[in-house]
Protein backbone atom coordinates (compact mmCIF):
# COMPACT_ATOMS: atom_id res chain seq x y z
CA UNK A 1 0.00 0.00 0.00
CA UNK A 2 1.23 3.56 -0.73
CA UNK A 3 1.58 5.30 2.30
CA UNK A 4 3.12 8.67 0.69
CA UNK A 5 -0.67 8.94 -0.46
CA UNK A 6 -1.55 10.33 3.02
CA UNK A 7 -0.40 13.17 5.13
CA UNK A 8 -2.32 13.55 8.84
CA UNK A 9 -1.57 10.95 11.58
CA UNK A 10 -5.21 10.50 12.57
CA UNK A 11 -6.17 7.36 11.29
CA UNK A 12 -10.36 6.77 10.50
CA UNK A 13 -12.02 3.43 9.68
CA UNK A 14 -13.93 4.20 6.11
CA UNK A 15 -17.37 3.43 7.64
CA UNK A 16 -16.84 5.55 11.06
CA UNK A 17 -15.76 8.25 8.35
CA UNK A 18 -18.36 8.17 6.10
CA UNK A 19 -21.25 8.02 8.99
CA UNK A 20 -19.15 11.00 10.41
CA UNK A 21 -18.74 12.86 6.92
CA UNK A 22 -22.42 12.53 5.67
CA UNK A 23 -23.53 14.11 9.94
CA UNK A 24 -21.45 16.85 8.82
CA UNK A 25 -21.87 17.14 5.03
CA UNK A 26 -25.82 17.22 5.18
CA UNK A 27 -25.90 19.96 8.04
CA UNK A 28 -23.55 22.20 6.28
CA UNK A 29 -25.33 21.86 2.36
CA UNK A 30 -28.70 21.34 4.16
CA UNK A 31 -29.46 18.19 2.72
CA UNK A 32 -33.11 17.33 1.93
CA UNK A 33 -34.64 14.21 4.12
CA UNK A 34 -34.77 11.91 0.88
CA UNK A 35 -30.43 12.74 -0.37
CA UNK A 36 -29.88 12.22 2.72
CA UNK A 37 -31.53 8.81 3.34
CA UNK A 38 -30.36 8.37 -0.29
CA UNK A 39 -26.65 8.48 1.26
CA UNK A 40 -27.34 6.67 4.17
CA UNK A 41 -28.33 3.54 2.39
CA UNK A 42 -25.39 3.73 -0.12
CA UNK A 43 -23.45 3.69 3.06
CA UNK A 44 -24.75 1.37 5.26
CA UNK A 45 -25.57 -1.44 2.94
CA UNK A 46 -23.16 -1.22 -0.09
CA UNK A 47 -19.88 0.60 1.07
CA UNK A 48 -20.16 -0.18 4.93
CA UNK A 49 -20.72 -4.27 4.83
CA UNK A 50 -17.61 -4.41 1.86
CA UNK A 51 -15.10 -1.70 3.43
CA UNK A 52 -16.43 -0.44 6.34
CA UNK A 53 -13.68 -1.89 8.92
CA UNK A 54 -10.80 -0.93 6.41
CA UNK A 55 -8.78 2.29 7.48
CA UNK A 56 -9.57 5.10 5.80
CA UNK A 57 -5.58 5.78 4.91
CA UNK A 58 -5.16 2.41 3.39
CA UNK A 59 -8.18 2.00 0.33
CA UNK A 60 -7.07 1.30 -2.72
CA UNK A 61 -8.44 1.56 -6.19
CA UNK A 62 -8.43 -2.33 -5.41
CA UNK A 63 -10.22 -2.25 -2.87
CA UNK A 64 -13.31 -0.19 -5.10
CA UNK A 65 -12.86 -2.96 -7.67
CA UNK A 66 -13.95 -5.48 -4.62
CA UNK A 67 -16.75 -2.83 -3.73
CA UNK A 68 -18.05 -3.13 -7.45
CA UNK A 69 -17.73 -7.17 -8.00
CA UNK A 70 -20.01 -7.22 -4.62
CA UNK A 71 -22.60 -4.63 -6.22
CA UNK A 72 -22.65 -6.35 -9.26
CA UNK A 73 -23.28 -9.88 -7.63
CA UNK A 74 -26.27 -7.83 -6.05
CA UNK A 75 -27.80 -7.68 -8.63
CA UNK A 76 -27.30 -3.12 -8.96
CA UNK A 77 -27.12 -1.41 -12.04
CA UNK A 78 -24.57 0.12 -13.10
CA UNK A 79 -26.43 3.38 -12.65
CA UNK A 80 -26.72 2.38 -9.13
CA UNK A 81 -23.49 1.10 -9.04
CA UNK A 82 -22.18 5.01 -10.10
CA UNK A 83 -24.96 6.55 -7.12
CA UNK A 84 -22.86 4.07 -4.83
CA UNK A 85 -19.36 6.05 -6.06
CA UNK A 86 -20.38 9.67 -5.97
CA UNK A 87 -21.07 9.05 -2.50
CA UNK A 88 -17.56 7.84 -1.61
CA UNK A 89 -16.21 10.53 -4.30
CA UNK A 90 -18.20 13.58 -2.14
CA UNK A 91 -17.07 11.88 1.05
CA UNK A 92 -12.84 11.50 -0.25
CA UNK A 93 -13.02 15.18 -1.44
CA UNK A 94 -13.81 16.12 1.61
CA UNK A 95 -10.92 14.19 3.88
CA UNK A 96 -8.89 15.19 0.95
CA UNK A 97 -9.45 18.50 1.62
CA UNK A 98 -8.84 18.03 5.43
CA UNK A 99 -5.75 16.94 4.28
CA UNK A 100 -6.60 12.75 5.40
CA UNK A 101 -5.42 11.78 1.80
CA UNK A 102 -4.16 13.33 -1.34
CA UNK A 103 -5.69 12.15 -3.93
CA UNK A 104 -9.62 10.54 -4.36
CA UNK A 105 -9.10 7.20 -5.09
CA UNK A 106 -12.79 6.91 -6.79
CA UNK A 107 -11.00 9.76 -10.11
CA UNK A 108 -8.61 6.14 -10.60
CA UNK A 109 -11.71 4.11 -10.92
CA UNK A 110 -13.34 3.30 -14.40
CA UNK A 111 -16.71 4.22 -13.69
CA UNK A 112 -19.72 1.43 -14.59
CA UNK A 113 -21.50 2.20 -17.89
CA UNK A 114 -25.38 4.26 -17.39
CA UNK A 115 -28.20 2.19 -17.95
CA UNK A 116 -30.12 3.40 -21.01
CA UNK A 117 -33.31 3.97 -19.44
CA UNK A 118 -36.67 4.26 -22.22
CA UNK A 119 -39.27 5.71 -20.75
CA UNK A 120 -42.56 4.65 -21.00
CA UNK A 121 -45.47 7.75 -22.58
CA UNK A 122 -48.75 7.87 -23.41
CA UNK A 123 -49.87 8.46 -27.15
CA UNK A 124 -51.54 11.73 -27.99
CA UNK A 125 -55.19 9.61 -27.93
CA UNK A 126 -54.06 8.65 -24.68
CA UNK A 127 -53.24 11.86 -23.62
CA UNK A 128 -56.36 13.10 -24.82
CA UNK A 129 -58.33 10.35 -22.50
CA UNK A 130 -56.02 11.66 -19.52
CA UNK A 131 -57.16 14.95 -20.00
CA UNK A 132 -61.08 13.62 -20.45
CA UNK A 133 -61.25 12.19 -16.73
CA UNK A 134 -59.44 14.95 -15.49
CA UNK A 135 -62.47 16.87 -16.34
CA UNK A 136 -64.75 15.17 -15.29
CA UNK A 137 -63.22 15.30 -10.82
CA UNK A 138 -62.78 18.59 -9.12
CA UNK A 139 -59.88 17.68 -6.68
CA UNK A 140 -56.56 19.15 -5.58
CA UNK A 141 -55.48 15.97 -7.49
CA UNK A 142 -57.01 16.47 -10.50
CA UNK A 143 -55.36 20.26 -11.03
CA UNK A 144 -51.68 18.49 -9.74
CA UNK A 145 -52.37 16.25 -12.31
CA UNK A 146 -53.30 18.54 -15.08
CA UNK A 147 -50.17 20.67 -14.33
CA UNK A 148 -47.65 18.15 -14.85
CA UNK A 149 -49.66 17.03 -18.05
CA UNK A 150 -50.12 20.65 -19.76
CA UNK A 151 -47.07 21.91 -18.12
CA UNK A 152 -43.86 19.08 -18.88
CA UNK A 153 -42.89 19.72 -15.34
CA UNK A 154 -41.39 17.87 -12.31
CA UNK A 155 -43.61 16.49 -9.82
CA UNK A 156 -41.41 18.55 -7.37
CA UNK A 157 -42.04 22.29 -9.50
CA UNK A 158 -45.78 21.29 -9.57
CA UNK A 159 -46.34 20.21 -5.53
CA UNK A 160 -43.72 23.70 -4.91
CA UNK A 161 -46.07 26.29 -7.03
CA UNK A 162 -47.62 29.05 -5.16
CA UNK A 163 -50.21 31.18 -6.45
CA UNK A 164 -48.32 34.59 -6.66
CA UNK A 165 -46.52 32.45 -9.16
CA UNK A 166 -49.73 32.80 -11.53
CA UNK A 167 -50.04 35.53 -13.55
CA UNK A 168 -53.55 35.30 -14.39
CA UNK A 169 -53.42 38.53 -16.97
CA UNK A 170 -50.45 37.29 -18.74
CA UNK A 171 -51.61 33.83 -18.60
CA UNK A 172 -48.54 32.48 -17.35
CA UNK A 173 -46.88 30.94 -14.66
CA UNK A 174 -43.70 30.94 -13.04
CA UNK A 175 -41.50 27.69 -11.98
CA UNK A 176 -39.11 28.96 -9.58
CA UNK A 177 -38.72 26.38 -6.76
CA UNK A 178 -39.11 22.60 -5.88
CA UNK A 179 -40.62 20.19 -3.28
CA UNK A 180 -38.83 17.24 -1.84
CA UNK A 181 -40.59 15.02 0.44
CA UNK A 182 -39.27 15.27 4.40
CA UNK A 183 -40.45 13.98 7.44
CA UNK A 184 -43.56 15.90 8.34
CA UNK A 185 -44.22 17.45 5.01
CA UNK A 186 -41.63 18.71 2.73
CA UNK A 187 -38.53 20.43 2.04
CA UNK A 188 -38.56 23.53 -0.34
CA UNK A 189 -35.63 25.43 -2.43
CA UNK A 190 -35.03 27.20 -4.99
CA UNK A 191 -34.56 25.11 -8.63
CA UNK A 192 -31.06 25.04 -8.59
CA UNK A 193 -30.13 26.72 -12.22
CA UNK A 194 -31.01 29.68 -14.14
CA UNK A 195 -32.74 26.95 -16.90
CA UNK A 196 -35.22 25.21 -14.08
CA UNK A 197 -36.53 28.44 -13.31
CA UNK A 198 -38.47 29.41 -16.14
CA UNK A 199 -41.99 31.07 -16.70
CA UNK A 200 -44.57 28.99 -18.88
CA UNK A 201 -47.47 29.80 -20.66
CA UNK A 202 -50.98 28.53 -19.28
CA UNK A 203 -52.88 26.25 -22.04
CA UNK A 204 -56.66 27.74 -21.76
CA UNK A 205 -57.82 24.33 -20.68
CA UNK A 206 -55.26 24.81 -17.88
CA UNK A 207 -56.42 28.70 -17.06
CA UNK A 208 -59.67 28.00 -16.52
CA UNK A 209 -58.94 24.63 -14.31
CA UNK A 210 -56.70 27.41 -11.96
CA UNK A 211 -59.15 29.44 -11.83
CA UNK A 212 -62.07 27.14 -10.79
CA UNK A 213 -59.77 25.87 -8.61
CA UNK A 214 -58.72 28.78 -7.04
CA UNK A 215 -62.47 29.77 -6.40
CA UNK A 216 -63.04 26.09 -4.55
CA UNK A 217 -60.03 26.32 -2.64
CA UNK A 218 -61.30 30.13 -1.44
CA UNK A 219 -64.34 28.10 0.51
CA UNK A 220 -61.60 26.59 2.70
CA UNK A 221 -59.93 29.91 3.89
CA UNK A 222 -60.42 31.82 7.09
CA UNK A 223 -58.94 34.98 8.31
CA UNK A 224 -56.57 32.35 10.54
CA UNK A 225 -55.63 29.90 8.18
CA UNK A 226 -54.98 32.54 4.66
CA UNK A 227 -51.27 31.64 5.47
CA UNK A 228 -51.64 28.22 4.72
CA UNK A 229 -53.34 28.44 1.23
CA UNK A 230 -49.98 30.05 -0.54
CA UNK A 231 -49.29 27.10 -2.17
CA UNK A 232 -51.57 25.81 -5.38
CA UNK A 233 -51.86 22.12 -3.81
CA UNK A 234 -53.35 22.94 -0.93
CA UNK A 235 -56.17 20.71 0.53
CA UNK A 236 -58.93 21.62 2.23
CA UNK A 237 -56.88 21.46 5.56
CA UNK A 238 -54.27 23.90 4.60
CA UNK A 239 -51.16 21.19 3.94
CA UNK A 240 -50.07 20.45 0.36
CA UNK A 241 -51.11 17.12 -1.25
CA UNK A 242 -49.02 14.09 0.18
CA UNK A 243 -46.48 12.49 -3.01
CA UNK A 244 -47.26 9.26 -2.01
CA UNK A 245 -51.21 9.62 -2.13
CA UNK A 246 -51.06 11.67 -5.57
CA UNK A 247 -49.73 8.87 -6.89
CA UNK A 248 -52.19 6.27 -5.55
CA UNK A 249 -54.79 8.61 -7.15
CA UNK A 250 -53.12 8.62 -10.54
CA UNK A 251 -52.89 4.92 -10.69
CA UNK A 252 -56.52 4.61 -9.50
CA UNK A 253 -56.97 7.18 -12.91
CA UNK A 254 -54.61 5.37 -14.82
CA UNK A 255 -56.52 1.80 -14.37
CA UNK A 256 -59.92 2.67 -14.63
CA UNK A 257 -59.37 4.83 -17.98
CA UNK A 258 -57.60 1.38 -19.54
CA UNK A 259 -54.39 3.75 -19.54
CA UNK A 260 -50.73 2.24 -19.45
CA UNK A 261 -49.66 1.80 -15.78
CA UNK A 262 -46.69 4.30 -16.23
CA UNK A 263 -45.11 6.07 -13.98
CA UNK A 264 -46.00 9.45 -12.44
CA UNK A 265 -42.45 11.48 -14.17
CA UNK A 266 -43.51 9.80 -17.48
CA UNK A 267 -46.30 12.25 -18.04
CA UNK A 268 -43.35 14.74 -18.09
CA UNK A 269 -42.14 12.84 -20.66
CA UNK A 270 -45.47 12.01 -22.36
CA UNK A 271 -45.38 16.11 -22.65
CA UNK A 272 -42.15 16.55 -24.21
CA UNK A 273 -43.12 13.33 -26.82
CA UNK A 274 -46.07 15.44 -27.99
CA UNK A 275 -43.99 18.61 -28.43
CA UNK A 276 -41.74 16.57 -30.78
CA UNK A 277 -44.97 15.44 -32.52
CA UNK A 278 -46.18 18.53 -33.05
CA UNK A 279 -43.07 19.80 -34.41
CA UNK A 280 -42.16 22.61 -31.78
CA UNK A 281 -38.21 23.47 -31.85
CA UNK A 282 -36.16 21.67 -29.78
CA UNK A 283 -34.89 24.60 -28.26
CA UNK A 284 -38.26 26.16 -27.11
CA UNK A 285 -38.94 22.54 -25.69
CA UNK A 286 -35.78 22.37 -23.74
CA UNK A 287 -36.27 25.84 -22.44
CA UNK A 288 -39.86 24.91 -21.43
CA UNK A 289 -38.38 21.50 -19.74
CA UNK A 290 -35.73 23.57 -17.99
CA UNK A 291 -33.25 21.18 -19.37
CA UNK A 292 -30.01 22.22 -17.97
CA UNK A 293 -28.66 20.60 -22.01
CA UNK A 294 -30.35 21.00 -25.26
CA UNK A 295 -29.20 17.14 -25.40
CA UNK A 296 -31.73 15.89 -23.10
CA UNK A 297 -34.16 16.92 -25.17
CA UNK A 298 -32.49 15.94 -28.43
CA UNK A 299 -32.62 12.26 -27.25
CA UNK A 300 -36.46 12.42 -26.39
CA UNK A 301 -36.94 13.81 -29.80
CA UNK A 302 -35.07 11.17 -31.68
CA UNK A 303 -37.00 8.42 -29.56
CA UNK A 304 -39.96 9.92 -30.73
CA UNK A 305 -39.12 10.45 -34.09
CA UNK A 306 -38.15 6.86 -34.43
CA UNK A 307 -41.68 5.89 -32.92
CA UNK A 308 -43.21 7.79 -35.50
CA UNK A 309 -41.67 6.55 -38.13
CA UNK A 310 -42.21 2.96 -37.34
CA UNK A 311 -46.54 3.93 -37.15
CA UNK A 312 -45.62 5.65 -40.53
CA UNK A 313 -43.90 2.27 -42.05
CA UNK A 314 -44.66 -0.55 -39.89
CA UNK A 315 -41.92 -3.00 -38.44
CA UNK A 316 -40.52 -4.73 -41.91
Amino acid sequence: MSSNRYVNPHKYKLGEYLLQWLENYSATVELAENTYNGYLVNINNHINPVLGEIMLNEITPEHIDELLLNLRSKGLSGTSQRYVLAVLHKAFETAKKRRLITENIVDLIDKPKKNKFEPEILTQEQVITFMNALEKIETHFSVALQILISLGCRRGEMLGLKWSDVDFEKHSIKILRTATPAKGGYHFSLCKTDKSRRELLLPNSLYNRLVDWKNIQAQYITSDNSKDFDYILCQPNGKIVRASSLNNQYKKLLAKNGLPDIRIHDLRHSWASLMARNNVPVKIASEMLGHSKIQTTLDIYTHSNIEMQESEIGVI
